[in-house]
């Protein structure tokens, strides 16, 4: 009530806001009421005197100011991780990556009843453009190019048990590498998609040097502040932005044969996800994801054994910020559009919390995720009134704290109802005499 005449009275500056109060309690250690209120006028002093020394006109005007609580938050937490004060914290990546691995593993079952899932799905996924219409294939196509963001948060949070608030933009550093390599240098959208899946590599190093000092709580709100920052500086940069109107893209193309089509980018985009997906999996099986399992399970067990936490962390930020560049790449193209606004701080806290519902550890879970984002919104949009449109992210983030039942998410969750089911049914079959009624 005290600070709505100060800033709109909108959801998202209200979030912003709250968000930007995270400062203070950094300051704070998040236990001293007193120091909390001394950061707070600390913030406020900073933002009110950097007015007389900021230009009234550019970059610096526009996005350094709203930046420097985030700015300051980042500075603390490194002051306190190198100081080894940080205060001791909850266990939040425990909920959808350690505690899977208190439950007990499924009963082993036959080749062809593990691989029938596996088999609809991906029969189900190459029939897609055949029994879907036009529109409906623009739609599935977008949730596809979502899915393969999704996957990052696989690697990172999924495999690596950290929590990480800015994959979002590194997709945006992707898509705004694509675009400006396409656009102002003229390079092929193909190569120029992969260069923007590199060029996010760097950013993800940057966070890991951070996540390496740094727990669960505070390494959110590190990789959250990152995010800020970038919406608020470089994803306002002028040649980004276009004063609101991004930068136009084509599709893809391999000679003469171009991607144009919805159905023919949908194709691409499966391809895509399949290849990472098996990278993903390749990845878990290898040393370097053994290396990952034990961070989740110990940081101090693993380093007492020799393996390289930094190592792990570094592999784990850096190929989740190259799966990000590339589907953000794919996302823009798809869109024909790299807007940076599509890629702010706020709306990866909803992808996040979507991909936890569905399952974080699996590229089944990313799959599904992306494309019910889309293809939920979109019933949402077609069957109930504007004001309704928000339930959708409220459900998912309903379906995210419902995780103390099933850490897996909900599609292991499902499985496991109807391998239960199924048991039940069987059961009931043996029980029954031939030719006796039920």
């Amino acid at each position: 009530m005290l600070v709505a005449p100060i800033i709109n009275l909108s959801p998202g500056s209200y979030a912003v806001f709250v968000i930007a109060s995270f400062a203070a309690a950094v300051i704070a250690r998040m236990e001293s009421l007193t120091l909390a209120f001394v950061g707070a006028l600390l913030v406020g002093v900073i933002q009110g005197l950097s007015v007389k020394f900021l230009p009234s006109s550019g970059i610096l005007s526009h996005g350094v100011r709203p930046s420097i609580p985030f700015a300051v938050m980042a500075v603390f937490l490194l002051i306190y991780s190198n100081l080894g004060r940080e205060p001791s914290q909850p266990d939040l990546a425990g909920a959808a990556t350690r505690g899977v691995q208190h439950h007990r593993p499924p009963p082993d079952r036959p080749w062809w009843q593990r691989g029938t899932p596996y088999l609809l799905g991906a029969a189900v996924l190459l029939l897609g453009p055949q029994m879907l219409d036009t529109f409906w294939i623009g739609i599935v196509a977008g949730g596809l190019a979502l899915a393969i963001i999704f996957l990052s948060f696989t690697v990172v949070t999924g495999e690596g048990g950290m929590i990480s608030l800015c994959q979002i933009s590194f997709a945006g550093v992707g898509a705004i590498a694509t675009a400006q390599l396409a656009t102002e240098h003229g390079w092929p959208i193909g190569i120029a998609i992969l260069a923007g899946g590199l060029i996010a590599v760097p950013f993800g190093m940057l966070v890991a040097m951070l996540a390496v000092r740094l727990g669960d709580l505070y390494l959110a709100l590190a990789t959250l502040s990152f995010a800020l920052l970038l919406d608020n500086i470089i994803f306002r940069i002028e040649d980004f932005d276009q004063v609101g109107a991004g930068v136009f893209l084509n599709r893809p193309a391999i000679g003469s044969f171009t991607f144009d089509s919805d159905d023919r980018f949908y194709y691409l985009l499966l391809a895509v996800f399949v290849v990472l997906a098996i990278l993903i999996a390749n990845l878990r099986r290898s040393t370097i994801g053994l290396e990952l399992g034990a961070v989740r399970s110990s940081e101090t067990a693993t380093a007492t054994i020799g393996v390289s936490v930094v190592r792990a962390k570094l592999t784990a930020f850096s190929l989740s910020a190259f799966i990000a560049g590339i589907g953000g790449g794919l996302l823009a193209t798809y869109r024909y559009l790299a807007l940076p606004s599509d890629y702010n701080a706020i709306l990866g806290i909803v992808w996040l919390a979507v991909v936890v519902t569905w399952g974080i550890r699996s590229p089944w879970g990313a799959l599904v995720a992306g494309l019910a984002l889309p293809v939920i919104s979109q019933l949402v949009s077609d069957n109930l009134e504007p004001r309704y449109v928000l339930l959708t992210a409220v459900a998912f983030g309903l379906g995210a704290i419902g995780l103390a039942r099933e850490p897996r998410g909900m599609l292991a969750l499902q499985g496991q109802q109807l391998r239960g089911a199924a048991r039940w049914s069987q059961q009931r079959l043996r029980r029954t005499p031939a030719g006796a009624p039920e």
